[in-house]
Parts: structure tokens; C-alpha cells; sequence
């Protein structure tokens, strides 16, 4: 998965608080580009079970130039091949998103549904996934990422190329 399809595909292709939701179109366009502004941002994500916090984690990540761009049409993709996530009732504004999702996570022998809401702008995303996950009852993840600063010289994951 690209740092664009974790930081766009999880929150582009959602939506926001029920207090925006009237504002948000009723059909989304596939050509929409969104884009966040290439730098070092700061990312965390909580999962909730019955009230508890189960998991969370937190991590830095660099956006470079080139990787920091994507169509709509393009994060969904992404998201249906890389987490075999179906998304339906997708909407979208310049600063928000929302869809419902199916997923069927490979191996695990279930299902996970739900709706998934974010906010965005082009240093921040706040995600917020509401759901079930098949014989684990309910769940809520919530992934948050802002912009630090500017990213370090040469790769900073072992895989990763040097920047242009």
C-alpha cells in the first residue's frame, strides 16, 4: 500500500460528522483529485472494542512529491485490491467524505461492515470507521494524521527510494 493510499484511501474516500453530512453531494465523482501536501506527517490509530481501547499505535511517515496525488476512482481501487473492501454510497466535498464498506479480510473467515466518515485538508485527515467485524461484534477505528514538517534527506523505510 502507498503512503497516499493510507493517508487518502482511508479518509478521501469516507466522510464527516453527521452535522455536514446535508452538505455532502449525493453522487461522487470518480475524477475528483485528492492531494495532500508532500512533508513528514504524524499518524495514530486507536481501535475501540465494547468502550476499550484494544489497540493503538502511532508512526511517522513521509509523503514525497509524486506519491501525494490521487483520483477518486484511483483510492477506491486501491482500497478494493489492497484490503478487499468493497465501497458503496460514496460521497464527497473538498473537505470531506463518507461511504459504507465490505470487507473480506483474506483468511479470516468473516466479514466486516460498516460506514467509515472522515475530515480532510491538505496537511490532516481525522477517519473514523464505525462497523462490525463479523463474530468479534463491534468495533471503531479512528485514524488520525497531520503534517510535521518537511521529510528527512534519502529514504527513511528500507524500501524506499531516495528522493528526486
Amino acid at each position: 500500500m502507498t503512503r497516499m493510499t493510507y493517508f487518502l484511501g482511508l479518509s478521501l474516500t469516507m466522510g464527516l460528522a453527521a452535522a455536514s453530512l446535508p452538505q455532502i453531494a449525493a453522487a461522487a465523482d470518480l475524477s475528483q483529485r485528492f492531494s495532500v501536501e508532500p512533508g513528514l506527517y504524524e499518524t495514530s490509530t486507536t481501535v475501540f472494542m465494547a468502550g476499550q481501547t484494544v489497540m493503538a499505535d502511532a508512526s511517522e511517515d513521509c509523503v514525497r512529491e509524486g506519491e501525494n496525488s490521487k483520483t477518486l476512482e484511483e483510492l477506491v481501487e486501491d482500497i478494493r485490491r489492497e484490503g478487499n473492501c468493497t465501497l458503496s454510497n460514496i460521497s464527497t466535498t473538498d473537505s470531506a467524505g463518507y461511504a459504507d464498506f465490505v470487507c473480506r479480510p483474506a483468511g479470516l473467515g468473516f466479514e466486516a461492515t460498516g460506514t467509515m466518515e472522515a475530515e480532510y485538508g491538505s496537511d490532516y485527515l481525522t477517519v473514523i470507521g464505525d462497523g462490525t467485524m463479523g463474530f468479534l461484534g463491534a468495533i471503531q477505528i479512528e485514524t488520525k494524521a497531520k503534517r510535521i514538517g518537511e521529510c528527512p534527506a534519502g529514504p527513511i523505510f528500507p524500501n524506499d527510494p531516495a528522493p528526486n
